[in-house]
C-alpha cells in the first residue's frame, strides 16, 4: 500500500512539474507575441470636484440633456449657437462624453467629444459663449506586438490582442504593397509598433500605427510614420518614399473583406481563382453592396453594362494603364468623370455572367491584360531633400524600438 501511494506522489509531483514548464513556456510564447516596449503608469484620475462627467444617453437630445442637468433653455440655445459652425449639437451620439463645469451652480464650460481625437469646447468668457477644437488629451505610449499569420493578417492580429481599427490603418498603409486578400501565406510575420493610449486613469482605444514590418513569402517591407511639414501624417519606406503608391493591389478595402473572408477571397463559377491563363482577371468575393474603389488615379472611360461583366467601370489611368471593374450591383460614376485613388466608383454585385457577388478585377497594360499582383509599380518618389535627414531620425529611432 505505501509502495503504491509512493509511486502515484511521484506521478503527481511529474505532472505538476510538467505542467508548471509548459506555463511557463506559453508565458513566454505570450511574451513574445505582445511586448510592451514602454510601459508609462497610468496616471490616477482625480476628478474636479467642479465638473460633472457624463455620457450621452440613448434617445435624448441636446436640449433634454441640458435641462436633465439644470441648465437653462436660454444658456443651452446660445451654447447651440455658438458651436454651430464647429459641431452641430442636435446631433450628439449615445456614448460620447461630455463634461460639464460649473461655477456657483452656474454652467461656465461644455466639452463634447466629437470623436477619438478631438473635442469641441464651448466656455463663457465675459458674458459671451466662445466654441472651439482641440485635441482629446491622452496619455501615450508606445508598444510593440509581433505575431505570425495561420490564415490571414486579420485574425493573426487580433489574436496578438491588436484593436481592430489599427489592424485596418496598417493593411491601407500596405495597400500598394501587399494584397493582404489574395498574397498573404501561412507562415508570414508582423511587427507593429503604435500608440497605446489612456485617458484619466483608463485605457482607451489606441492611437497611430508608428512603424511596421511585415514579411511576406519570406520578403520583409517595411514602414515609418512621418508627419511632414504641413502637418500631415503619411507613411514612408526605409528611403523616405511614399509607401503608397501608384495603384492600390485590391479593388476592395481591407476593412471589408478581412473578418468574412480569409486567404480565398476569390469566387467565381462556383469556385475560387485566381489569375490564370483561361481567367484573364482577379475576382473578390465581399457581400453585396460593398464599396468597391478605384485602385488609381484616372478618368472613367465607360460606365455602363456589357454582356457578361453586367454594370461594368474601366478607368484609363494614362496611355499604359487602364483598369476595368465587372459585376457591379450599382455604378456611382460616370463617363468622362475624373476620379481619385480609393474613391468609391460602386458596389460589389453579381450582375452578368456571375453566381455569387464578387468584383472581376482587371488591369490593361499597353492593351493587354495582365495580373496586377505580379505588377512592379514604380517607387514613389522621396521626400523633399530638407525633410530627409529628420525622416531618418525617426526611421532610425523607430528602428530600435522594432527590435
Amino acid at each position: 500500500m505505501k509502495k503504491s501511494h509512493a509511486i502515484a506522489g511521484i506521478m503527481l509531483a511529474a505532472i505538476l512539474v510538467a505542467y508548471f514548464v509548459w506555463h511557463q513556456q506559453q508565458s513566454r510564447a505570450e511574451d513574445l507575441d505582445q511586448v510592451v516596449v514602454s510601459e508609462a503608469k497610468i496616471p490616477a484620475f482625480v476628478p474636479d470636484k467642479d465638473t460633472r462627467y457624463l455620457k450621452v444617453p440613448e434617445s435624448t437630445t441636446f436640449g433634454e440633456l441640458m435641462t436633465e442637468q439644470g441648465v437653462a433653455p436660454g444658456v443651452s440655445a446660445a451654447i447651440y449657437e455658438a458651436a454651430i459652425d464647429i459641431y452641430d449639437f442636435s446631433v450628439v451620439k449615445p456614448g460620447r462624453r461630455l463634461d460639464l463645469k460649473y461655477q456657483d451652480q452656474n454652467l461656465v464650460k461644455l466639452v463634447y467629444d466629437i470623436d477619438d481625437w478631438k473635442q469641441v469646447v464651448v466656455e463663457l468668457q465675459a458674458d459671451k459663449w466662445v466654441a472651439f477644437k482641440q485635441d482629446i488629451n491622452y496619455v501615450i505610449e508606445k508598444k510593440l506586438a509581433s505575431g505570425t499569420v495561420v490564415s490571414s493578417l486579420y485574425e493573426a492580429a487580433l489574436t496578438v490582442g491588436l484593436d481592430e481599427g489599427l489592424v485596418i490603418e496598417l493593411a491601407e498603409a500596405f495597400g500598394s504593397t501587399i494584397d493582404f486578400s489574395m498574397e498573404v501565406q501561412s507562415g508570414d510575420t508582423f511587427k507593429v509598433l503604435y500608440e497605446g493610449r489612456s485617458r484619466d486613469g483608463e485605457v482607451a482605444k489606441p492611437g497611430r500605427v508608428l512603424a511596421a514590418e511585415f514579411v511576406n513569402g519570406g520578403k520583409a517591407y517595411q514602414l515609418y510614420l512621418w508627419t511632414n511639414k504641413d502637418g500631415k501624417d503619411g507613411y514612408y519606406d526605409e528611403e523616405g518614399r511614399a509607401s503608397l503608391k501608384r495603384f492600390l493591389r485590391a479593388p476592395v478595402a481591407f476593412r471589408y473583406i478581412s473578418s468574412g473572408y480569409t486567404n480565398n477571397a476569390r469566387y467565381v463559377g462556383g469556385q475560387y481563382q485566381r489569375f490564370t491563363a483561361n481567367h484573364l482577371a482577379i475576382d473578390y468575393a465581399a457581400t453585396h453592396g460593398t464599396p468597391i474603389r478605384a485602385v488609381g488615379d484616372g478618368r472613367v472611360s465607360f460606365a455602363g453594362w456589357k454582356n457578361g461583366y453586367g454594370n461594368v467601370v474601366t478607368i484609363r489611368h494614362d496611355s499604359t494603364y487602364s483598369t476595368t471593374y465587372g459585376h457591379m450591383s450599382k455604378i456611382l460614376v460616370k463617363a468622362g468623370q475624373s476620379v481619385s485613388q480609393s474613391e468609391t466608383i460602386g458596389k460589389v454585385g453579381s450582375t452578368g455572367f456571375s453566381t455569387g457577388p464578387h468584383v472581376h478585377f482587371e488591369m490593361i497594360k499597353n492593351g493587354v491584360k495582365i495580373n496586377p499582383l505580379q505588377e512592379v509599380q514604380p517607387p514613389s518618389a522621396p521626400l523633399a531633400q530638407e525633410e530627409i535627414a529628420e525622416f531618418n531620425k525617426a526611421r532610425d529611432s523607430y528602428r530600435e524600438l522594432m527590435k
